[in-house]
């Protein structure tokens, strides 16, 4: 069984809200709805014999996410020392963080991460360009 922090830190590794009800328009009238069902109730659901792996992939997370936040000495200079910063170590780091993020949703048989997570606007996830035309 995971402990309610697990809990926590799947949803924030799947960029999803650690919240309980979300306010939403049903027919423009203000609804609360469950945004998590599915995420909920695969971790509610998860095998015992799968829940060390799951514990695994969370560390790889939470490691890959400190190295993004470290990052922010290679944003500021290109080389300190003999040090030389990777040009697109930034980009590497999310495109593991992404692979990891992949993992744990097939851990627990859920789509993949939240397309609205902030985090990685920009990044390859959360929009979708639609064409507009004039007429």
């Amino acid at each position: 069984m995971l402990t309610p922090e697990e809990r926590v830190s799947v949803k924030h590794h799947l960029g999803y809200p650690n919240a309980t009800a979300i306010e939403t328009f049903v027919l423009g009238v203000p609804a609360a709805m469950e945004p998590l069902f599915m995420l909920e109730g695969a971790m509610n659901a998860i095998a015992p014999a799968a829940e060390e792996r799951l514990r695994e992939t969370l560390r790889r997370l939470e490691k890959l996410d400190n190295q993004l936040e470290d990052n922010a000495d290679a944003v500021l200079l290109s080389k300190a020392d003999e040090v030389e910063f990777r040009e697109n170590e930034f980009e590497l780091l999310q495109k593991r963080y992404r692979y990891w993020q992949g993992q744990l949703c097939n851990l627990l048989g859920v789509p993949c991460a939240n397309p609205f997570d902030a985090r990685f606007s920009g990044s390859g996830g959360g929009s979708i360009n639609i064409g507009v035309s004039h007429g």
